[in-house]
């Protein structure tokens, strides 16, 4: 139930940040090179990447590895192609320290409003995260453009119920671009 806080830039420089991902699902995966069980996880965050992420799942990697080299080889090798947060401390991450991460594996899943719904062991993922598609769907489009786009249709529709196809043509052209 914590809103926790979360902000970076990746090691392929891109800028990360829970505030960013408001509206997506988050599942943020500490790990390392050196931890098998980390690396007997990695098909399955792949598969989940690949089955959730035009759904509106964003993972995040938080990697525990002290050789950025290695450990940007070994991502790529693995398919993460999501953001990696790097800072070479090992055990000494600032992330690590500031999650309180003791052991990994560890994931956490973040609803879209930014709440901790669920956190544990990678391999346990998968009930709960089906669940949070349930309860706490992921919100794909802006809803101020939503209710833009819907009140543009109510207008074609309005025009077309009054025989106006023209207007309601010209409506639709000019849609919001969003």
């Amino acid at each position: 139930g914590e809103k926790p806080q979360l902000q970076f830039t990746g090691v392929g420089g891109e800028q990360v940040s829970l505030a960013k991902l408001k509206g997506k699902l988050v599942v943020i995966d500490f790990w390392a090179t050196w931890c098998g069980p980390c690396m007997h996880e990695a098909p399955h965050m792949v598969a989940l990447n690949q089955k959730y992420a035009d759904k509106g799942l964003q993972i995040i990697g938080v990697s525990l590895d002290q050789e950025k080299t290695a450990m940007i080889q070994v991502a790529r090798a693995s398919g993460f192609t999501w953001p990696q947060y790097f800072d070479g401390g090992g055990w000494d991450n600032k992330l690590a320290n500031a999650w309180g991460i003791k052991s990994i594996p560890r994931t956490f899943l973040i609803s879209p409003d930014g709440v901790v719904l669920w956190t544990g062991h990678p391999g346990l993922i998968d009930a709960p995260l089906a669940n949070a598609f349930k309860t706490n769907p992921p919100v794909l489009v802006d809803p101020a453009v939503l209710a833009a786009a819907n009140k543009q249709l109510d207008a074609v529709a309005a025009a077309l119920t009054a025989g106006d196809a023209r207007h309601a043509r010209k409506l639709m052209a000019d849609g919001p671009p969003e």
